[in-house]
């Protein structure tokens, strides 16, 4: 039994012993300042005001030490929050960047075929080769782009359904979906 309750106090008086200090300082100033004939002391006695006294003292002391960690823990979150938000948000910026920096270095004609089917919501269009214009980059060696066979044997190309919205968003957002509007090319 004694040894529950010395452990009870070690654990308090570690983590609390500041506000133990600070409960027992008060109670002694409240004995002393207060009048030995007061009627509070006579009523209750000298030890059990003393008790009284630092009880409330601790307790406030607590409630107030509470309220301050739930604060500190809500600044320290919004903080995190927003410096996650802060690197979220750089992340999708240069990834748009990349994705618009692949755009300009296709060429000009998939470009064009590109915001013809952003505008037409989609909708297949006959798929154009240039084969005067050579390029390193397509658009066809990804899988941006969905190959369709008509009825009447015409390859018919859309953008795929899973870059279309972004693609859109980006398109609707700047204006374009690469750094360089294609009609400047």
């Amino acid at each position: 039994m004694w040894t529950a309750i010395t452990e009870v106090v070690k654990k308090l008086a570690v983590k609390d012993l500041i506000i133990i200090v600070l409960s027992v300082v008060c109670g002694v100033i409240a004995l002393i300042k207060l009048p030995y004939d007061s009627p509070v002391v006579l009523k209750i006695g000298k030890k059990l005001f003393f008790t009284l006294i630092s009880g409330a003292t601790f307790l406030i002391c607590e409630f107030l030490s509470m309220l301050f960690d739930i604060f500190v823990n809500k600044m320290i979150c919004s903080t995190e929050k927003l410096s996650l938000e802060k690197e979220k948000s750089m992340e999708a910026q240069k990834s748009m960047n990349d994705i618009m920096s692949f755009f300009d270095k296709i060429p000009y004609y998939e470009r064009e075929q590109i915001e013809q089917l952003i505008k037409n919501g989609n909708i297949p269009i006959e798929k154009r080769n240039n084969i005067h214009c050579h390029s390193d980059c397509s658009v066809y060696d990804t899988n941006l782009l969905v190959t369709i066979r008509s009825k009447i044997g015409v390859e018919l190309i859309k953008i795929n359904p899973l870059f279309f919205n972004w693609l859109k968003n980006l398109y609707d957002n700047n204006g374009t979906f690469c750094h360089f509007d294609s009609m400047d090319i």
